[in-house]
């Protein structure tokens, strides 16, 4: 018996032994390729199976989309080189197709990419680097070697291709990058160095990650913080470093497929800054989008935790904000939170934040927070808008900096906290009129593709995100970001999710694809002014904002300046209406704009901060009663003509000297329109219509040709040879360069017309409202389309922006409806909105957007 046990244990000390010596010398010269990696990769492709590796396949739309970006694109280049230098030895491509290898990413110089390769050796094993010299598009390398911790590295040059690629070969693994760095890196983690594989955050995800996957993507958040940070500006710095404080490390397998990409596996926090954390499941999931999260929403972070209070409460290190939020806080709230920003159209995007906190008991609620509560400031679509004053507790309940005043309503048994009063009555308006996440199509296509349970979730609408993401990379970089814009609209929206599960968290995510995205119309945001808006809408460039701002005026004379994103930036008392035009100058000629416009007593001239330039206003004894005309005959050669009720017309020089020849030009009559230039014979003149006639006077003032006219002309149209008049009674005068006239009368039943540039020809068309029905017609009167309409539409409409005449009707109750060439309305109409409107691209980044009034509100939609 004792022999047995002697020999029992004599076994197990056998295979003990046997086991120890494989590991210290056998398995070492064999090692596996993880070994290899270097702990200060960005990310990694772990590849067992190359024919599930989508990432390099030429093939793959949606691969070939994100090529764009510099770490997939420099992967693809990359991988094909590997793959053509490797060939050259059929053992090496075998082993390629056959056995596993990475591909990791490392940040290079100027944010560059580069990467390494680390292939699993098995029919090239016995491979002699010193007799391999690969070919490379017909060429053959020049040779060097050197030695790195005793290792021969072989490095191939190029010279026609202008290429270096270094190869070595350690411990069964085959090491190749275009970067000698790398290689000597590789080969010191093989040889007993600190490999990714030490790392406690790596190896607890890599442990649950399934082995028989065909690739594995990894990804370092530590290292990705670093790389991204080169892209931020100095104040966003600490910000984007912030990442290495959610996780360490992310393993997940990808699934390709036509509507995107799909996200699945582990998540670890285990190293010294991370804290992530999540709380063990609840049951209190959330499943359904939150009712009153709008459509637009750019950013939404969704918190489920059972410790969140807990969390939230170690965070305020000041003691009386703790005791506030136990007292006043804590009490009633629920244990999730969703944080969001709303798509905004300028760098101004925190005014987009809000909050929601959801109440266990909303009446104990309302009474705890009376103590924060400065006043109930307006009843809106039947709920109170209260402001607090509780910026620094809200600022960390949210982990977003709110300021001191912010504005709240109760949706049901949700707090809504916003930064903006506007904010908060947009996302009301937006659950009141289904335009939220809940109810979009889109949305709700793309949540199918995710899980309906999890801890917490970010949501991101890149399409809509340039303005965040450009606020996160400097000026230097900006270029890139603006290059790729139109592939944000590609990849439009990504979720992804995190789920406690045994000390791992699980992630679940996707990453949709549309191959032909198109922009939605429809409302971006609209603005209540203190009256109803008697003047406006005008658009100027604002070189302060590097976008466009939009003047309105309300029926109390206060002039307004807003921005693209719908924030006031000032607004400021005038004696008078403005006389309906506004025009953007540089009078200086130093890329500043100046805001010249005029009411019936004055001539103004302000900067975009809204102050008088010296010498304006100009003031005239006689009443202004038609809208100012600027003309440039030259670089900064302004001249500026307005009509007065004495029948004269007065011409000024930028710096206000008047012009001779309109100083004044007598007897005009009473003047109907803005003066206008036309041609005469290639020269140029000035016209302008009075009750009884078209008048053209040469550039010095004096007459030279009077058109007679029955009836009030409504539009006027240029081309390269001939100036056409729409009168009143519809009928048609055409000039020519000669300043020769022929009419065309009108014998339908015309109610109001226009004319419109129909099929962007530029040949002129007509529009016009006739017996119930639009119609629009050539100039010499065929038919281009007619489409029905409803009799409220009593106004025809038309706007020209950057070759294309957009062109519509009006209704007094303030509904609009625009029409594409062949008659059919565009989608998204009608809207709100009257006759007075401007199209425009106002964020300046190639979108139009179509701005309009309606009472004492600003609308702006985005339109295709």
């Amino acid at each position: 018996m004792a022999r047995r046990k002697i020999g029992v244990i004599v076994g197990i000390l056998a295979v003990i032994a046997f086991i120890a010596v494989y590991l210290l010398f056998f398995n070492k010269r064999n090692e596996t390729v993880i070994y290899g990696m270097p702990q200060d990769v960005l990310c990694f492709f772990d590849v067992k199976n190359i024919d599930a590796f989508d990432p390099v396949k030429q093939e793959n739309v949606i691969i070939n989309e994100l090529s764009n970006l510099q770490i997939v694109g420099s992967l693809q280049q990359n991988f094909d080189l590997f793959n053509k230098v490797c060939g050259t030895k059929a053992e090496l491509l075998s082993d390629i197709l056959n056995q596993n290898f990475l591909a990791g990413a490392f940040p290079g110089g100027k944010n560059t990419i580069e990467y390494l390769f680390l292939l699993q050796l098995d029919e090239a094993a016995k491979i002699k680097l010193n007799q391999f010299i690969p070919e490379y598009n017909d060429e053959m390398p020049t040779v060097s070697n050197h030695k790195f911790e005793k290792t021969e590295i072989y490095e191939f040059y190029y010279s026609k291709n202008k290429m270096r690629i270094s190869v070595t070969k350690e411990a069964g693994v085959f090491i190749f990058s275009t970067s000698t760095v790398l290689v000597e890196n590789a080969v010191k983690q093989l040889k007993q160095g600190n490999p990714v594989t030490e790392n406690n955050g790596f190896k607890e995800v890599y442990n649950h990650i399934d082995k028989k996957a065909g690739f594995v993507f990894y990804l370092n958040t530590e290292q990705l913080s670093n790389y991204l940070s080169g892209f931020a500006p100095n104040e966003k710095y600490a910000v984007v470093m912030q990442m290495q404080k959610y996780n360490s490390w992310i393993g997940a397998e990808l699934h390709i497929a036509e509507a995107g990409i799909a996200i699945n596996g582990y998540a670890s926090a285990k190293n010294n800054s991370s804290a992530l954390q999540l709380s063990e499941y609840t049951g209190e999931y959330a499943i359904d989008m939150h009712p009153v999260i709008p459509a637009n929403t750019v950013v939404l972070y969704r918190i489920n935790a059972d410790n969140l209070i807990e969390n939230l409460a170690a965070e305020f290190t000041n003691e009386k904000l703790n005791r506030d939020f136990f007292d006043y806080w804590a009490p009633w709230m629920k244990n999730n939170l969703l944080i969001g920003i709303s798509e905004s159209l300028d760098k101004n995007f925190l005014n987009k934040t809000f909050l929601i906190i959801p109440a266990n008991d909303k009446l104990l609620a309302t009474n705890k927070l009376k103590y924060a509560i400065i006043s109930d400031t307006i009843v809106y679509r039947d709920n109170i808008i209260m402001e607090l004053k509780a910026g620094d507790l809200i600022s960390g309940i949210a982990k977003v900096k709110f300021p001191e005043i912010n504005y709240a309503a109760w949706y049901q048994n949700d707090l809504i906290i916003t930064t903006e009063i506007a904010q908060l009555r947009n996302m009301l308006d937006a659950a009141e009129n289904g335009e939220t996440l809940a109810e979009d199509g889109e949305y709700n296509e793309f949540k199918n593709n995710i899980s309906s349970s999890f801890n917490t979730s970010v949501y991101l609408n890149l399409s809509k995100a340039e303005q965040i993401i450009g606020s996160f990379i400097s000026d230097k970089n900006r270029d890139s970001l603006e290059q790729n814009f139109n592939l944000l609209q590609k990849f439009p929206k990504l979720e992804i999710q995190f789920s406690n599960s045994k000390q791992i968290y699980l992630i679940n995510g996707f990453l949709s694809y549309n191959a032909a995205p198109k922009r939605k119309n429809g409302v971006l945001w609209k603005l209540q002014v203190d009256y109803p808006i008697e003047s406006g809408p005008y658009t100027v460039f604002n070189q302060v904002t590097n976008q466009k701002s939009i003047i309105v005026q309300d029926t109390a004379h206060q002039m307004y300046l807003i921005s693209a994103n719908g924030d006031v930036l000032w607004k400021q008392q005038l004696p008078n209406k403005i006389s309906d035009a506004v025009h953007e100058v540089d009078f200086y000629g130093n890329d500043k704009t100046q805001i010249l416009f005029n009411t019936p007593d004055a001539i103004y001239l302000m900067d975009m901060n809204g102050n008088a330039v010296e010498g304006f206003p100009i003031t005239l004894t006689s009443k202004i009663t038609n809208p100012i005309t600027v003309l440039m005959n030259a670089k900064n050669d302004y001249r500026m003509y307005v009509a007065c009720n004495n029948d004269n017309i007065y011409g000024f020089y930028k710096d206000g000297k008047p012009i001779p020849g309109w100083n004044p030009q007598n007897g005009t009559g009473t003047v109907t329109q803005p003066l206008f230039s036309v041609k005469d014979n290639n020269a140029d003149a000035i016209a302008f219509i009075n009750n009884t006639s078209i008048q053209v006077r040469k550039s010095n003032g004096k007459a030279n040709r009077s058109i007679p006219i029955k009836g009030n002309v409504v539009s006027i149209a240029k081309e390269s040879n001939a100036t056409y008049f729409m009168l009143s009674t519809g009928d048609i005068i055409k000039v020519d360069a000669q300043l020769n006239s022929n009419t065309t009368s009108y014998t339908g039943n015309y109610i109001t017309g226009n004319f419109a540039d129909i099929n962007a020809d530029d040949t002129t068309d007509i529009i016009m409202i006739d017996d119930g029905y639009f119609k629009a017609k050539t100039i010499s009167g065929k038919s281009l389309f007619v489409a029905e309409i409803d009799s409220i539409y009593k106004k025809t409409i038309r706007y020209h922006f950057k070759n294309t005449d957009y062109f519509g009707v009006a209704s007094s109750s303030n509904i609009i409806i625009l029409f594409s060439s062949d008659g059919k309305v565009y989608d998204g109409f009608p809207v709100k909105g009257s006759a007075n409107f401007v199209i425009d691209d106002i964020t300046k980044n190639g979108d139009k957007m179509l701005v309009t009034i309606a009472n004492n509100t600003l609308y702006t939609y985005r339109i295709k």
